[in-house]
């Protein structure tokens, strides 16, 4: 298929380590048993383990951070920099949710991940591809044929810990009382070490929290 506004590309929804933290904004993790990495499509792709498959573990790339400060390894166009560790993965694709679950096998010193920095590429520049025949749109800005890439950070004692909740933006809602306040917004709020839109409103010295998607 040939990308176009009524022809997208699929973009990557959602990606998250085991306990739930999102790995969109650079973000610092704290949870000293990620084995699992989850990838989420907003469309359905290409299942199974072809070249082009969502379940073929050699469309996605798990680096480590090598001798040489920063990621040498930028794209899936090239083999991986011989300046990177990458981590091997097996990977199942759930053609219902249109969800990758990336589980990390091997080096033995990376599973679970130790403190250090890491890279998640999404192979849109070579492999996966809609339904729809039309590539990864990796970075989101309507031209699809590239790589969605996520930068992230494993800290015991800084980085942020999750709930456990798989899917953040599923999270329930608790409802405010029916005052009429306007509430003061304050996006992408930690709570519980989850990312999410919050709102918050006082009334007579009464919090009221409502948790809505992000």
């Amino acid at each position: 298929g040939t990308a176009g506004q009524c022809n997208p590309g699929p973009t990557v929804a959602a990606a998250y380590e085991n306990s739930g933290i999102s790995l969109f904004g650079t973000p610092v993790l704290g949870n000293p048993g990620i084995n699992q990495l989850t990838v989420v499509f907003d469309q359905p792709v290409v299942g199974g383990i072809g070249l082009d498959g969502a379940a073929n573990e050699d469309n996605y790339r798990v680096l480590a951070e090598g001798t040489t400060p920063g990621f040498q390894t930028a794209t899936c166009t090239a083999p991986v920099d011989s300046g990177d560790y990458e981590i091997n993965t097996n990977v199942t694709y759930n053609t219902g949710t249109y969800t990758s679950t990336l589980t990390l096998v091997n080096p033995a010193q990376f599973v679970p991940l130790p403190e250090g920095n890491y890279r998640l590429i999404v192979c849109g520049s070579t492999s996966i591809i809609g339904l729809n025949g039309v590539p990864l749109d990796g970075n989101g800005d309507g031209i699809a044929g590239d790589d969605a890439v996520f930068d992230f950070s494993v800290n015991f004692q800084t980085g942020v810990i999750g709930s456990g909740v798989q899917d953040p933006s599923l999270l329930g809602v608790t409802e405010l009382p029916a005052t009429g306040e306007t509430p003061q917004w304050r996006n992408h709020l930690m709570i519980a070490g989850i990312a999410l839109a919050t709102a918050l409103v006082m009334i007579g010295g009464w919090f009221g929290l409502r948790k809505i998607r992000a």
